[in-house]
């Protein structure tokens, strides 16, 4: 009957030392996973600072552009006045 017991107790410490090893395989899988969700989700970090800096200068370019714009449209009405006054002197 001891002897049955402790066979019965070895089996027993045999199957959770197995368990345990599954356990321990599945966290660190689980940890790497982690780690690699972390990564990416700096990198999208990264990305999307990049993209906000990226739209932030593209607004200063068409600010620009839109400056320039004007100022050609300007210059566009006072040479077709300057047409107009040649034609009539003309």
């Amino acid at each position: 009957m001891r002897a049955q017991f402790e066979r019965d107790l070895q089996g027993c410490y045999e199957q959770s030392e197995v368990m345990k090893k599954q356990l321990v395989r599945q966290v660190k899988a689980m940890e790497a996973e982690l780690e690699d969700e972390r990564k990416k989700r700096s990198l999208a970090v990264a990305a999307r600072k990049k993209l906000n800096m990226d739209v932030e200068d593209l607004g200063g370019q068409i600010g620009s552009a839109n400056k320039n714009r004007e100022e050609a449209i300007k210059q566009l009405r006072k040479l077709q006045a300057q047409i107009k006054d040649y034609q009539r002197e003309l």
